[in-house]
């Protein structure tokens, strides 16, 4: 699943703040446990892939390019404007990368206090409860840190990630009638929110 944000901008140009997160969660449907902690610089790779993975399924953002990062290079979680508060945290299991969520600032000033959401789970691990635990998280490192209130946009054919944020206390503000089109067909954007913190 993957709420639509600016992810390739995101993933190459944003400041990852240092927040020291970790949180562990049982999956019972794995029998296994995930770790929650925040991003770093050398999770780049792994947060890339998984990047890749899912903007290569075809079905749940916009973007329809996922190659524009030319190889040789290293890459950080960082932006020129380092006012600009940013949080990442990504999910493990057995020390492997399978999921990753951000809140990122709005881009304008008077809208500093509200986040956009983004969120990419592999799709093995998908529908296990690696998604919830990503929101849980990213959700409550965003509380934290200041954030009011968190926006996001999902494709209406993503019905899995729609209760999700339901699920979560997300409410539906808008729809943007055949606002993509994708395979031959138009697919509706979804807007939703939630205030996560006191006004």
């Amino acid at each position: 699943m993957c709420g639509r944000t600016r992810l390739s901008r995101t993933l190459l140009w944003v400041r990852c703040q240092l927040i020291l997160f970790e949180k562990h969660y049982h999956l019972a449907k794995l029998a296994k446990e995930a770790v929650v902690r925040e991003a770093r610089d050398e999770d780049f790779p792994s947060i890339w892939k998984i990047f890749r993975k899912v903007v290569g399924e075809g079905e749940y953002t916009p973007t329809i390019r996922s190659d524009n990062t030319p190889d040789g290079h290293e890459y950080s979680l960082h932006e020129e404007d380092d006012k600009k508060k940013f949080i990442a945290v990504l999910c493990e299991i057995e020390g492997q990368v399978v999921g990753y969520a951000t809140v990122e600032e709005s881009m304008w000033n008077l809208s500093r206090h509200a986040g956009e959401l983004g969120i990419a789970v592999l799709p093995q691990f998908r529908g296990i409860g690696v998604g919830s635990a990503l929101l849980d998280s990213v959700l409550g490192v965003a509380s934290d840190e200041g954030f009011k209130k968190v926006n996001l946009s999902v494709f209406h054919t993503n019905k899995h990630a729609i209760n999700l944020y339901k699920r979560f206390g997300f409410k539906k503000v808008g729809r943007k009638s055949k606002q993509f089109y994708l395979k031959g067909s138009y697919i509706d954007e979804i807007l939703m929110e939630k205030f996560i913190g006191p006004l």
